[in-house]
């Protein structure tokens, strides 16, 4: 089943892990589209923000 990406409350939904996260979403979690899985919306060392696995 396909899903759009879209914010739940304090939550992301249907994200992509690795993927470059809204600013909106900057130190939340968010859960990937396929597994499930829970992400965190996190600076790296180069300054971009991305899905990260928790």
């Amino acid at each position: 089943m396909a899903c759009a990406y879209w914010r739940d409350g304090r939550v992301w939904r249907c994200i992509t892990p690795g993927a470059y996260c809204p600013k909106a979403a900057r130190t939340r979690y968010g859960y990937a589209k396929v597994t499930g899985r829970r992400y965190k919306c996190s600076v790296y060392d180069n300054g971009q923000w991305r899905w990260k696995r928790v």
